[in-house]
């Protein structure tokens, strides 16, 4: 199509076809700018590009609202698949021990991104500091070091309301 035509078309259609593609899904202007696009590369042109163009930003409209309903539905599949941090032991108090684990939890959502890495590697995945600091591009030094601040931030915060005193 004719770049002087078709930036006619955009001009007087662009903001009602974005007005209509709204109607399906939630980025309409790029179901407009992919049929736009489209109709830049029809050869030949289509009889009245202007309908033709209302039916391919609805089809695209169309397309992404169904990846967005897929991307929900994934999400909301992996949210229900995950599993918890911890599996609270049998023999201990149930209570006590899952508050324990919620508190961890929270304390370790809190941590900066580093720092909850450090902790999880280090703890969970049972790996040494020279591998840590490879991990993080730094001497093992100083991944003791990160890792030793992660622990006292969590420990702040799991043990502050356990013991308001500072006594534990």
């Amino acid at each position: 199509m004719d770049p002087v035509r078709l930036q006619d078309i955009y001009a007087q259609h662009a903001a009602a076809l974005v007005l209509y593609a709204r109607q399906w899904c939630t980025a309409p202007d790029d179901a407009v700018q992919e049929a736009l696009l489209a109709l830049s590369k029809c050869h030949p042109d289509p009889d009245d590009p202007v309908a033709w163009l209302y039916t391919a930003t609805k089809r695209r409209a169309l397309n992404i609202a169904r990846g967005e309903l897929r991307r929900q539905e994934h999400h909301t599949r992996a949210a229900q698949q995950r599993s918890e941090w911890f599996v609270t032991a049998v023999d201990t108090s149930a209570a006590a021990s899952a508050e324990l684990g919620e508190r961890v939890i929270a304390g370790l959502q809190q941590l900066q991104g580093e720092q909850r890495e450090l902790v999880v590697a280090r703890v969970w995945g049972n790996l040494s500091f020279e591998q840590l600091g490879q991990m993080h591009g730094c001497a093992p030094s100083t991944a003791l070091r990160r890792y030793q601040a992660a622990l006292a931030c969590l420990r702040t915060s799991v043990l502050a309301d356990l013991c308001p005193n500072g006594n534990c």
